[in-house]
């Protein structure tokens, strides 16, 4: 029907729906005349209506005009003003036409007056006309008004223009602007400041390790509860204890701390000490990737994340070689010196006592089987000297007598203990005291000067003796 479809109208619902009354009201209304006439007739049972009918359309606005609530007050652009001013001035023009009484019709016309000088009024006539004339119209007089009076166009502007109440700061923008910490920004989903951040503290150029760990943090920031299954779910953050210091309260709940990195660390030494290495590998980097966006309270807690650093660095650096080394020994050509200095540098990482006798026990066996008595036995004297176990220690006593008793070495090792080193982190090779090197800035790991803006093997994040502003987590320290 609202198609105009009329005939089809009237054949739905006076033959198809059984509603014949309907269709033959429609067919009167309309002046619709059909050669079936008599079946609606015969139908419906009816007679034709007398004629009077209509069809009902809404009337069409006479009346345009530009004026709305009073909702916010918004700037009109170009277009928009010149289309409502070329609407007033057809209105305008519509409005004013030459049968338009004059406007002096309810004023009085002024010029009609004429005055006679010199000439005296005595009949009273001109009088009474005065006085009804000026009883006519409106009474409108000039109000005499102080001259120091001023408008006040504040008032003024104000009156015409709704004040619309300043918008609040919602809590995530908040934790943006009164935090400077990474694990706040992340948490309010700002990834581009934490990315900012961890490139201008710890020089981070490869963010895709980062992916999964920002993601957790974000969904870990806010709580779904479901209050009704009627009503969509209501979130809700939660924010740190009242304890805290006055500054950092309604900022997020801290969704990692030093502790879980801790734990994380011991599950790495179990996986060194069953020879996992590949597996503890990742975890120490997963741990060196979360130190950054931790919040310490304490000088202490401060100390505790340098520290967790240094340990991460030296275990992915010692679990890398031995790795590496391992690998050469598959190889058809072996390079037994490059072999042996790779296991003497093995022992020189510094990790926990129950790794350090494992290192040197495989260096000591290594040495001794291509007779290069004179390191092997001062890495068993280091053995002897952390306590292993009884079996243990009278092996070694036995290797460190053989050793004494022939003092060779079968090869010239690139290798000087009474001299301070550091291992290069991409070729394993030593980097003696006074010797350029570039470092690491988030794991600290050192490198041969030709691998300065290379990506860090260590970390695998960071860009290679990148300047950057340092560690930013201890909220002590502003």
């Amino acid at each position: 029907m609202y198609n105009i479809e009329i005939v089809c109208f009237i054949d739905l619902q006076g033959l198809d729906s059984g509603q014949s009354a309907l269709g033959r009201v429609a067919e009167s209304t309309y002046n619709i005349d059909r050669g079936d006439r008599h079946r609606l007739h015969s139908v419906a049972g009816t007679e034709d209506r007398d004629g009077i009918s209509c069809l009902l359309q809404s009337s069409i606005p006479i009346y345009l005009t530009d004026v709305n609530w009073p909702l916010l007050t918004i700037s009109k652009g170009f277009f928009e003003c010149a289309i409502s001013n070329q609407t007033k001035n057809q209105m305008i023009t519509a409005l004013v036409t030459d049968d338009q009484p004059s406007a002096n019709a309810g004023w009085g016309n002024e010029d009609d007056i004429v005055v006679c000088d010199n000439t005296p009024i005595d009949d009273g006539h001109c009088g009474r006309a005065d006085t009804e004339r000026n009883s006519l119209g409106w009474d409108v007089e000039d109000i005499e008004l102080p001259v120091d009076i001023k408008l006040d166009e504040t008032i003024h502007s104000q009156r015409r223009c709704v004040t619309v109440p300043a918008k609040g700061t919602s809590k995530i923008c908040s934790w943006i602007s009164n935090s400077q910490f990474i694990l706040d920004h992340l948490s309010a989903g700002s990834y581009a400041a934490a990315f900012t951040s961890l490139n201008g503290q710890v020089g981070v150029i490869n963010f895709d390790p980062y992916k999964s760990i920002f993601m957790s943090v974000y969904a870990c920031s806010k709580l779904s509860l479901t209050l009704s299954l009627l009503l969509p779910p209501s979130c809700t953050y939660p924010t740190r204890s009242s304890g805290e210091d006055r500054d950092n309260r309604g900022l997020p709940a801290f969704t990692m701390q030093l502790s879980d990195l801790v734990k994380r660390l011991h599950s790495g030494y179990q996986l060194t000490t069953s020879g996992q290495f590949p597996e503890a590998v990742r975890r120490f980097q997963e741990i060196l990737l979360h130190i950054p966006l931790l919040i310490v309270n304490s000088k202490q807690d401060l100390a505790e994340a340098h520290q967790l650093i240094n340990i991460c660095r030296n275990y992915i650096l010692a679990l890398k070689m031995e790795t590496e080394r391992k690998e050469n020994l598959k190889l058809t050509t072996v390079d037994h010196k490059r072999i042996c200095e790779m296991v003497a540098y093995f022992t020189h990482c510094d990790l926990q006592p129950i790794h350090q006798i494992l290192t040197l026990r495989t260096a000591v066996s290594t040495l001794f089987k291509m007779k290069n008595y004179k390191t092997a036995r001062s890495f068993a004297r280091r053995l002897l000297d952390l306590g292993p176990r009884p079996e243990v220690a009278q092996q070694f006593r036995k290797v460190l007598q053989a050793c004494e008793n022939n003092p060779t070495d079968e090869d010239v090792l690139d290798y000087d203990e009474k001299n301070p080193f550091t291992l290069c982190g991409i070729t394993f090779r030593p980097i003696y005291k006074g010797e350029p090197e570039a470092k690491c800035p988030l794991c600290t790991a050192s490198y041969q000067i030709q691998y300065k803006n290379s990506l860090c093997n260590i970390c695998q994040v960071s860009e290679i003796d990148k300047p950057c502003g340092g560690l930013k987590i201890s909220s002590q320290i502003r």
